[in-house]
């Protein structure tokens, strides 16, 4: 599913120039810390997965909605060093 990010338009990674990029930078990280947090309780979770296969369900999604965030901040940041 992360090969299917869509490509942010130019009007798109424009209208981001009012975020500062140390900023973008550290949402990355923040994100990064949640994708391994969710990480780790789905971990736990598939200890019982038949019990547990909702909640896996959910996350599997917040993980993968969270790349796909971080996939997209990473187009404005590699937009920035390109100008």
């Amino acid at each position: 599913m992360r090969g299917q990010v869509k490509k942010l338009s130019k009007e798109e990674l424009k209208s981001n120039d009012h975020i500062p990029t140390k900023e973008i930078l550290q949402d990355i990280a923040d994100t990064q810390k949640e994708i391994g947090d969710y990480s780790d309780e789905q971990k736990v979770l598939m200890r019982n997965p038949q019990e547990n296969k909702v909640k896996v369900y959910i996350l599997k999604g917040r993980i993968s909605g969270r790349k796909e965030f971080i996939d997209k901040l990473n187009q404005v940041i590699e937009y920035r060093r390109r100008k």
